[in-house]
């Protein structure tokens, strides 16, 4: 799996497979799908990272915070 960001423009790639990209699907507005020729899914970017998924994670690190304190 292959993970990069790029902050310069606020993007997320998480790439599943190593294979040549047949079709992209939009999702919506921000979020697109790479598929390969036999239409799975190889490939996943999300555009406005900072405002779609860093709020969510903060969220989860945080009660993990608390979970470790009680530990």
């Amino acid at each position: 799996m292959k993970v990069r960001y790029d902050s310069e423009v606020d993007i997320l790639y998480l790439g599943f497979k190593d294979c040549e990209v047949e079709n992209v699907i939009d999702v919506d507005e921000d979020v697109y799908l790479e598929l390969n020729k036999d239409g799975e899914i190889v490939g996943l970017e999300i555009h406005r990272v900072k405002d779609l998924i860093f709020p969510e994670l903060l969220k989860y690190l945080q009660k993990a915070k608390e979970i470790a304190r009680k530990i």
